[in-house]
């Protein structure tokens, strides 16, 4: 047996992981099951909850023991055991499709790339460009940044002074507290 390596595009009466609370519990518990020991990995990026699943995402191709461990969490035995240790009935609960995404970019190259947009951010800010929110997104494999007051000048500045890892948001976003810039990155992402 093959760890799936992508969804069903045609997701059609498949069960919604992201918008049914069951089906979205239940994901989240696999995930909670399986982050201990994807974790550990070095190539380990995130797990992410989608409408058709859970998403394993990598920064490079998954090892014999991460296809091994995927194999044996998606098995429906293995899936009954940790919704029953959960309190959950299996027998109400869909089986959490598992699959692996691969990404070019480690997690380490996008956290680098966020400190060094938060260090830099009183220099922007004394020309005129605030940051706002600074943070890695799993789905783009990019780092985002919002402005507090978004123009295209100021974010074709940024990207040219960071480089292609970097994504302007095109609207303005304010944070409160105003100098928050960036969260530790998010292990379980839905979106």
């Amino acid at each position: 047996m093959t760890a799936i390596t992508a969804l069903p595009s045609d997701a059609a009466g498949l069960p919604d992981f992201v918008h049914g609370q069951v089906e979205n519990f239940a994901a989240h518990v696999v995930c909670e099951d399986l982050a201990p020991a994807l974790s550990k990995e070095a190539n380990f990026f995130a797990l992410r909850i989608t409408a058709q699943g859970l998403e394993v995402i990598l920064s490079s191709p998954p090892t014999p023991a991460q296809i091994a461990l995927i194999n044996t969490e998606s098995q429906p035995t293995v899936q009954a055991r940790i919704f029953s240790k959960n309190h959950l009935d299996p027998a109400t609960v869909p089986h959490v499709p598992i699959c692996f995404r691969t990404v070019p970019n480690s997690m380490a190259t996008l956290m680098a790339l966020t400190h060094r947009l938060v260090a830099d951010a009183p220099s922007w800010a004394a020309k005129g460009i605030n940051l706002s929110a600074v943070g890695p997104d799993v789905v783009s494999d990019t780092v985002v940044v919002h402005l507090a007051k978004y123009s295209p000048a100021a974010a074709s500045v940024l990207v040219r002074t960071y480089g292609s890892l970097l994504q302007v948001a095109p609207k303005s976003r304010s944070v409160s507290p105003s100098d928050r810039f960036s969260d530790s990155p998010q292990l379980i992402v839905s979106t």
